[in-house]
């Protein structure tokens, strides 16, 4: 099932990966896919989406290999979401970060905290 809010073009989609019931009882994981820009914007738009994602007791998976611009309102809202999401006990990971937000990340003296979350 995908959901998504569009910023200019295609700023971000999610992606409800779980299987909806399990025999296990895992929490779903719900999948973003960041856009090119993550500008102040974008920013808005992502943190109401990780916030209804943190609302409904789910884990997020971000997918950042497409990001080519990044805003510091961004990763300030990557950062608080990560430890959010780390408070309530779910899940937070940051798949294939660009080098772009990577920088981003080490400009700002938050390259520990990427590599923390960041998956291949």
């Amino acid at each position: 099932m995908w959901w998504g809010n569009s910023i200019g073009a295609e700023a971000l989609y999610w992606q409800d990966m779980g299987s909806g019931r399990s025999a296990s009882r895992k929490r779903k994981v719900i999948a973003f896919e960041l856009d090119e820009r993550l500008d102040a914007g974008a920013a808005i738009e992502l943190r109401l989406g990780l916030l209804e994602v943190l609302e409904r007791q789910q884990n997020v998976a971000l997918s950042a290999d497409k990001v080519e611009q990044v805003s510091t309102q961004a990763v300030q809202v990557i950062v608080a979401a990560a430890r959010s999401f780390a408070s309530a006990g779910l899940g937070f990971t940051l798949k294939t970060p660009s080098p772009v937000l990577g920088r981003a990340f080490a400009d700002l003296g938050l390259a520990d905290e990427l590599a923390g979350w960041a998956a291949p």
